[in-house]
């Protein structure tokens, strides 16, 4: 996975926040769209948002879902005005974590801070929320 989007301390640790208590990024009201789809990364397909140039393309975030699904075992969930929300699956192998962090690190360009909480955060839950945007800063999480 090339280099692809550069998120500020700030934004790695608004993504650090929204890992740990992914409560509070939900809005009072939860739309819920049931996809009766053949494979679970095709799930994407029926949610596109609206993207910018320096997010990543529908086609990037289909890319990064069916990679982080067939190669560590991370199931797409759904995804929000930022963010993807992916699960662990029986297929996920936790003696991969490292080797997906090296790829998410470089793919994010994320700090050290930011890859060790991540990969301390994988160890201890089930899921893992990524954004597919240029920024963060759009998120008040106090």
């Amino acid at each position: 996975m090339p280099k692809k989007l550069n998120y500020s301390d700030e934004d790695q640790a608004t993504l650090l926040q929204i890992n740990a208590e992914p409560e509070k990024i939900l809005d009072e009201i939860i739309q819920v769209k049931l996809v009766n789809i053949q494979t679970e990364t095709k799930k994407f397909a029926a949610c596109l948002n609206g993207y910018f140039t320096c997010d990543l393309n529908p086609f990037e975030s289909f890319s990064l879902i069916e990679h982080l699904d067939q190669n560590y075992g991370l199931e797409y969930v759904g995804l929000g005005a930022s963010l993807l929300f992916f699960i662990k699956t029986s297929k996920f192998d936790a003696n991969k974590t490292p080797q997906l962090l090296n790829e998410l690190s470089n793919f994010y360009q994320f700090n050290q801070t930011t890859h060790n909480q991540l990969e301390q955060h994988l160890s201890n839950h089930e899921y893992l929320i990524l954004p597919y945007v240029e920024s963060l800063e759009v998120f008040d999480l106090d």
